[in-house]
């Protein structure tokens, strides 16, 4: 396992409460899970289906933005920086 520092942004903040969570993981799938487990259905609903991990939110590693294939591939390292902004809608 990893100590990875995650930033949150819009909603995913507001429903944590903190802009930064410090979690134990070695996988984006874990951050996940341990996000929803920490925070409840409401962060559950943010990060898209338990099915479908991460589905349809914006997932940075280190700064660079992840595709959604990328996700299930990217192992994590300590001090790694994961990002997470929720889907933005508007005009």
């Amino acid at each position: 396992m990893s100590t990875v520092i995650v930033r949150l942004f819009a909603t995913l903040r507001d429903v944590s409460g903190s802009e930064r969570v410090v979690v134990e993981a070695s996988s984006l799938f874990e951050v996940d899970r341990l996000l929803r487990e920490r925070f409840g259905d409401a962060m559950g609903s943010l990060l898209g289906s338990a099915d479908a991990p991460l589905e349809g939110v914006v997932v940075l590693l280190n700064g660079i933005t992840l595709t959604d294939d990328e996700l299930s591939k990217v192992s994590l390292n300590d001090g790694d920086e994961v990002a997470i902004f929720p889907p933005i809608s508007g005009g």
